[in-house]
């Protein structure tokens, strides 16, 4: 809820949550002020590009201010729909162990 000052901003475990999450959505190339920002969903997206996929996710979470380790990550990948969720477990400046997961892309490809 906005208006309330700085009560109306996440923080700590909600900060980080949202900053991976804004991170993983980026498209690469896609920040004007860091093109090396982002996840290549486009070719990421692509039949044999999971362990790719996977590391670039990995990295971004990682690299996330906040984020000490990841304790468990997971991700599955529907290169037909182009649907990957995304779930982690990581260690954070706050604490040992935060959960999330991330509903990514959910698309219906023409003639797919």
């Amino acid at each position: 809820m906005l208006g309330q000052g700085l009560g109306s901003y996440a923080r700590e475990e909600a900060a980080l949550a949202l900053d991976i999450a804004t991170r993983i959505r980026s498209w690469y190339g896609n920040c004007f002020f860091d093109k090396e920002a982002g996840i290549d969903w486009l070719n990421r997206m692509n039949k044999g590009q999971l362990d790719n996929l996977l590391l670039e996710l990995q990295t971004v979470i990682l690299q996330t201010d906040g984020t000490v380790k990841i304790n468990t990550f997971n991700a599955t990948l529907a290169t037909r729909t182009r649907h990957c969720v995304v779930s982690y477990d990581i260690q954070t400046i706050f604490s040992p162990s935060f959960r999330k997961q991330l509903d990514i892309i959910s698309q219906e490809l023409p003639n797919a």
